[in-house]
């Protein structure tokens, strides 16, 4: 029987019949790019060109989307840059933080002092026609004014004015000295049980003016400005007056002009208070409405306090959503 002769494949002809196929393809597509202008290819449009229209932006398609299509998103985790040493935005309708820097540093906190001055000849000045007499010792007290002489008199309501609107030292004494039979020490004893009973424990005062060592945070500036919402609202009431002409009984003129240079670019304002002193820089408490919300932007040790305030206060405006 005769074996049949297997055919062993020829190496060399595959290898030819190979070459000549990858030579071939080769061939067909030089001719088609040579044949073929670029600007004949109708070429589908890019997501990026149907959203951006053309021409199309340089970068990817894979980093088309800009980033205000999320703006919750992106509002969530933009924050404010300011100077100020301490700042807070907070919600106090809703008890809740919105931006805050160094909440629990302790600051020298000036003139916002006289929130507390304020709040205190209020709970306990039970006369509203009392009168309050300037006295010569009122008149050492450092202050920027010098319209006021000795026997010079107002009652509680006039007070206020003198201390919220133009942060005036010697008035803001007059009441820490009149307000108690005891005198002034025992004021500023009832100012820091008063911060005590806030809640207020990183706070302690030591003068109704805020030219001595009085601390704070802005927390517990917080809740002070709460409590005064709360019970006292004519407080801030008289503290967002841009200008007003209070009267003496001797028939003096006293014009007032607030401290607060922002006080009339605010929207919504409802009550503020400054404070300036070398050695604590500037500070600024605001609080404004938002509909049924109030916010309250406070900054402490900042040296541009209005600058930083408008931009806690912009940022609330433009993010709050």
């Amino acid at each position: 029987m005769k074996s049949k002769k297997i055919m062993e494949p020829n190496n060399n002809n595959f290898s030819y019949l190979m070459t000549a196929g990858f030579f071939a393809v080769f061939l067909v597509s030089v001719v088609f790019y040579l044949g073929v202008k670029p600007e004949d290819v109708a070429a589908e449009p890019s997501l990026s060109a149907i959203i951006f229209g053309s021409p199309e932006p340089d970068y990817p398609v894979v980093t088309f989307l800009p980033v205000d299509i999320f703006p919750n998103e992106v509002n969530f985790s933009r924050k404010p840059e300011v100077k100020a040493e301490s700042a807070l935005i907070y919600d106090l309708t809703n008890d809740k933080p919105l931006f805050e820097k160094e909440p629990q540093k302790r600051l020298l906190i000036a003139s916002l002092t006289k929130l507390m001055t304020a709040l205190v000849a209020s709970e306990n000045i039970k006369d509203a026609k009392q009168r309050l007499f300037v006295l010569d010792e009122d008149l050492k007290i450092e202050n920027p004014y010098n319209d006021l002489k000795s026997g010079d008199n107002f009652n509680l309501e006039e007070a206020l004015h003198f201390i919220l609107i133009r942060s005036d030292n010697a008035v803001a004494n007059v009441l820490g000295r009149s307000v108690f039979k005891e005198g002034s020490k025992f004021f500023v004893f009832e100012m820091n049980r008063k911060a005590q009973q806030l809640k207020m424990e990183n706070t302690l005062f030591y003068d109704p003016i805020g030219l001595a060592s009085n601390i704070s945070t802005v927390y517990d500036m917080k809740n002070l400005a709460k409590e005064i919402l709360k019970s006292y609202q004519g407080i801030f009431l008289i503290s967002k007056i841009p200008e007003i002409k209070v009267i003496s009984p001797a028939g003096l003129a006293f014009n007032l002009k607030n401290t607060n240079t922002l006080v009339s670019k605010i929207q919504g304002i409802l009550g503020s208070k400054t404070g300036f002193t070398p050695e604590a820089s500037g500070s600024l408490l605001v609080i404004f409405k938002d509909g049924q919300k109030m916010i309250l932007s406070l900054v402490l040790g900042s040296q541009d306090r209005f600058k930083d305030s408008q931009t806690l206060i912009d940022w609330y405006w433009r993010y709050r959503n």
